[in-house]
């Protein structure tokens, strides 16, 4: 078999394995047909890296690398290859287009949007930020809830006469109402759905019990569990 043929063979199995959504064993084969500086090969290799075609094709469990996809564009693209330098454009518009949807987040603090937009980030530089910024809303909320809580206890009238008689039954009702859940219960919950869903490794499931997380002692290791997984 000839260079070109061995080039061409393995390109053509690289890409068939990146679209079965092989991304490891596709970056192996592509890298291999790219060393020979082949023009289709490197483009190829190149979008194993960029984030926008691995979310086309739902790839979930492999993080984008702009740097690596850009720097084989680049090869391909100084090789005469029109289809790279289109890449290589696209990718400077990704990191442009996800600044300013973070702009436009940091002005209206919005935290259910900016959970969707650390979702689908594709600009991995502005990772960092995106996770103060829904960390700092996260804060400015729970703050929130305690001096609301703190106002609608000042303002509850004074118990008259007849409140202070009925007390007693109020107290019997409450004894006999079931106890709020201890914190510690509430972190071993959560632990116990954490070890689930690093078995299941469901990305979405990770996201939602992020937000949801009631023990943040354990935040540090859900955010590390979502961005292992690749944050589209």
């Amino acid at each position: 078999m000839s260079d070109r043929d061995e080039v061409a063979a393995l390109f053509a199995r690289g890409r068939a394995t990146l679209s079965n959504g092989d991304v490891a064993a596709a970056r192996v084969l592509l890298r291999r047909a790219a060393e020979q500086n082949d023009p289709q090969a490197l483009v190829a290799l190149g979008e194993t890296y960029d984030p926008a075609v691995l979310k086309r094709i739902g790839v979930t469990r492999f993080n984008p690398d702009l740097a690596q996809a850009r720097e084989w564009y680049r090869r391909a693209a100084d090789l005469g290859s029109a289809a790279a330098a289109m890449r290589l454009d696209q990718l400077s518009n990704i990191c442009k287009h996800d600044e300013e949807r973070l702009t436009r987040l940091r002005a209206t603090r919005e935290r259910d949007e900016v959970v969707r937009f650390e979702y689908e980030l594709n600009c991995e530089r502005l990772r960092p930020q995106v996770v103060r910024l829904r960390e700092s809303i996260s804060a400015e909320g729970e703050r929130g809830d305690r001096v609301a809580r703190q106002q609608s206890q000042a303002e509850q009238p004074r118990p008259t006469a007849d409140a202070e008689m009925q007390k007693p039954e109020r107290e019997a009702v409450v004894r006999s109402a079931p106890s709020p859940m201890p914190r510690e219960q509430i972190c071993k919950h959560d632990e116990e759905r954490l070890t689930r869903l690093r078995a299941t490794l469901e990305r979405d499931e990770v996201v939602r019990f992020e937000y949801e997380l009631s023990c943040e002692r354990l935040r540090p290791q859900v955010v590390r569990l979502r961005e292992s997984l690749g944050a589209n």
